[in-house]
């Protein structure tokens, strides 16, 4: 897969996540956006990816 392929599969994953992220309930929606609001200028998206991803997989386990 190319670069411009893999940027065309994310904007259309993108779009399923936010799509996903408008079904949720208003108030984790507004809890979500609040802490991404407050933090990402500080450590930037990369940084809060990962630890939203690392406590994903904790939870799985």
């Amino acid at each position: 897969m190319d670069n411009e392929e893999l940027i065309k599969r994310m904007d259309e994953d993108a779009v399923e996540a936010k799509k996903e992220f408008d079904e949720l309930p208003i108030e984790a929606r507004k809890i979500i956006s609040s802490w991404v609001f407050k933090w990402y200028m500080k450590t930037g998206f990369k940084r809060l990816g990962r630890m939203m991803v690392s406590f994903a997989k904790e939870k799985k386990e």
